[in-house]
């Protein structure tokens, strides 16, 4: 290893309590998106000071004061919370190490936004305290994504202690309002004009390297049935029967998709390869205790880079065909689907881009293993992608499976291993 690479990972052992403690740092901020507002100001501060402290040029923005951004296709007012998005007192972070050269720059792209606490989640660990116990950091938010957050940031203190003067600028950017599909925090910061030749998206991947991403959207299907006394049901329709057996169409078109997705090996991964999530079976109020008039099921569907979103519901509604046979009333009445809120759109990076192999290549350097190569899930990093037209790669420390759960948590050892990572990366791709 050159001498200059030992010096940069020496630095991150180094520094590794200092790491930890300014995960918790974070962590301790209650910096919860409450859709349509959000309480992400007083970390984002913390932030601003920090970088500061590394004599980078701050900027504090607030989305709704990048005057093009709501005329912009990939705007989205309401997220997928349904409600209109408030930004007063909810300003991005971004912070540029600017270079005397002109190299290749990069962007480490972050939110600090995390989702609710529910009240009647039973926590062993407060979501609050950043507690540390069984070689993990605990609390809302540690995973998704104040662990790759702040190992992105405290990546490039590690660089300057190392002292390493890239020959390209290194973009930081703290974004809020990325849960509940926001985006707009990111948005906002490439119609601002911060642009690079790489980006990093850190959200937790298990230190898998994406350069693809999910795409997925929210959508109702309403059914309609026919009411009836239960003792003459024979001559009405429960729309719960129809729903049931929509829902058995989705399950059917779930498989099929996700045995195609498998096809493509950066799909393999996860399984289903290609989901979609039931998320509520609603039959409304029932007249006169009869059977119920209507039904609404509420689902997500993740989408592939290759599929375009009317092709998708293209495919939803032939599934939904199939079953008419059972039920006359759907030739009648065809089950209703809208979709809501923002489409997250899926993504493709060349997986053999430089900045690709450049991250491949580092992640052996640090673990002696070869890197995963999978898709990654949904998240800001289609706008670099699809509307910056920047390479683009999801990598961070932490798990999917614990952001937005109970007793949330990151491993120390991984969130190390991710900013030795991160440094070695900045340091090959700003100066080769």
């Amino acid at each position: 290893m050159k001498d200059i690479e030992k010096r940069i990972i020496e630095s991150v052992e180094k520094k590794r309590c200092e790491i930890i403690e300014f995960v918790r740092s974070l962590i301790k901020y209650q910096s919860v998106n409450e859709p349509p507002t959000g309480r992400e100001l007083e970390c984002q501060k913390f932030i601003a000071k920090k970088l500061k402290e590394l004599d980078l040029k701050v900027d504090m923005f607030t989305p709704d004061e990048v005057g093009v951004m709501k005329t912009h296709p990939a705007y989205a007012p309401c997220g997928s919370s349904g409600s209109p998005r408030i930004y007063e007192n909810r300003p991005n972070v971004v912070g540029v190490w600017k270079s005397e050269h002109d190299g290749r720059s990069i962007i480490l792209n972050g939110h600090v936004d995390v989702f609710p606490v529910m009240t009647n989640e039973k926590w062993i660990f407060d979501p609050w305290a950043a507690k540390t116990a069984n070689g993990m950091i605990y609390g809302r938010g540690a995973s998704d994504m104040k662990g790759g957050l702040g190992a992105m940031l405290m990546a490039m203190e590690c660089l300057q202690e190392a002292g390493i003067k890239p020959k390209g600028d290194i973009i930081f950017e703290s974004v809020v309002d990325e849960e509940f599909g926001g985006g707009n925090g990111t948005l906002a910061t490439i119609l601002k004009g911060y642009q690079a030749h790489a980006a990093i998206c850190g959200e937790p991947s298990e230190l898998r390297v994406c350069p693809v991403g999910y795409g997925g959207f929210l959508f109702d299907v309403k059914v309609k049935g026919k009411n009836a006394h239960p003792f003459y049901k024979k001559q009405g329709v429960n729309a719960i029967d129809v729903g049931i057996k929509i829902v058995e169409a989705l399950k059917r078109l779930e498989n099929n998709r996700s045995k195609k997705a498998r096809e493509t090996p950066l799909f393999s991964y996860f399984d289903p390869a290609c989901p979609i999530m039931i998320r509520s079976f609603n039959t409304g109020e029932h007249v006169g205790g009869g059977l119920a008039p209507s039904c609404t099921i509420r689902a997500w569907i993740a989408t592939l880079p290759n599929e375009q979103k009317a092709d998708v519901l293209n495919q939803i509604a032939n599934y939904f065909e199939i079953i008419s046979k059972d039920f006359p009333i759907l030739e009648e009445n065809p089950p209703e689907v809208s979709c809501l809120g923002r489409y997250l759109e899926p993504w493709i990076t060349d997986p053999d881009d430089p900045f690709v192999e450049t991250l491949k290549s580092t992640v052996r350097k640090i673990t002696c293993k070869g890197a995963k190569v999978t898709a990654g899930l949904t998240c800001d990093a289609f706008l670099f992608s699809k509307y910056a037209k920047i390479p683009t790669v999801i990598f961070g420390p932490g798990s999917a499976l614990s952001a937005h759960n109970i007793d949330e948590s990151i491993s120390i050892h991984e969130l190390v291993l991710a900013t030795k990572i991160y440094a070695l990366t900045i340091y090959r791709w700003c100066n080769s």
